[in-house]
């Protein structure tokens, strides 16, 4: 999921500048905070993302995206990780809006 996201490799959403520290690139892989060397400000692989503030540990969004896969509708989607029904249409609408992009990408 984070290289379709990052098609072009883990970089800062807000100065572009590539992260090269193998460190930060793990810590970005896993959805941790990481820091600009050049802007100072901190982000994660979801930040400036259709996906930034969803609320999702990493595991949820396999989770989440396997009951997708599976058809479940959002009731059974929200009862299972136990959030509102509501909270599992947005995301769905989310996943909806990343799935066109990826499809548009070369």
């Amino acid at each position: 999921m984070i290289e379709r996201l990052h098609p072009e490799g883990p970089a800062c959403p807000w100065c572009g500048v590539a992260l090269t520290s193998p460190r930060s690139r793990a810590s970005f892989r896993q959805l941790g905070r990481v820091q600009c060397t050049i802007c100072a400000r901190f982000f994660t692989a979801l930040s400036g993302t259709t996906l930034n503030k969803t609320g999702l540990e990493p595991t949820g969004y396999v989770l989440l995206c396997l009951l997708l896969a599976l058809g479940l509708g959002d009731q059974a989607i929200a009862a299972k990780l136990n959030v509102n029904r509501e909270t599992v249409r947005r995301w769905r609408l989310r996943f909806q809006t990343l799935e066109r992009i990826w499809s548009e990408q070369p």
